[in-house]
């Protein structure tokens, strides 16, 4: 699990999505907080009045479709940089 890591060297960008109702929020919070205290770059996302896995529900769901519109901006902004 990579919340218990002692050594983030070498980790590309991270982006961690969490959700308010999601059991395993608090771990995806605390993992970034070690990432960003071991020099990754690193960013996190809590989504509100959402449960884990509430991407897979853009059909119905505002949150989902927020969610999936920032992380295609942030791999197109990505990509581009890379190019």
């Amino acid at each position: 699990m990579p919340l218990y890591r002692e050594d983030f060297q070498g980790l590309c960008q991270t982006h961690i999505i969490t959700a308010e109702f999601d059991p395993l929020r608090d771990e995806g919070e605390a993992l970034y907080r070690k990432l960003v205290s071991a020099g990754v770059d690193a960013r996190a996302c809590r989504f509100q009045g959402v449960i884990h896995g509430f991407f897979q529900l853009a059909d119905i769901s505002s949150a989902a479709r927020e969610c999936l519109a920032q992380l295609a901006a942030i791999l197109r902004r990505d990509s581009e940089e890379a190019a």
